[in-house]
């Protein structure tokens, strides 16, 4: 990271940071790119067990991915509500 980059974040309030997130995250772009993410981070699925096998080492790391998806839905503060209505939006501007 360039140090252009780690001066203004550092700068950031967390509030201002929030709406970064949000601003990024809730466009559809933004959207299609948090369903993707989702889809390759064990999100909606567990990270514990792969075909009836315990694999220690895969758990740390998936949950490792998974947390990277759960700060970022934490950031844009999307409620099941909110994420219902935007996709709903999105998809009757596609269709």
């Amino acid at each position: 990271m360039s140090e252009f980059l780690k001066k203004r974040l550092s700068e950031l309030e967390f509030s201002e940071l929030k709406k970064l997130y949000f601003k990024v995250f809730s466009s559809e772009e933004g959207r299609l790119v948090l369903q993707d993410l989702k889809n390759r981070s064990f999100f909606d699925t567990s990270t514990v067990e792969v075909q009836g096998i315990w694999h220690t080492d895969r758990i740390f790391f998936h949950e490792g991915i998974r947390s990277s998806i759960l700060h970022i839905i934490t950031m844009i503060d999307l409620t099941d509500y909110d994420n219902e209505k935007i996709d709903k939006e999105i998809s009757d501007e596609l269709t």
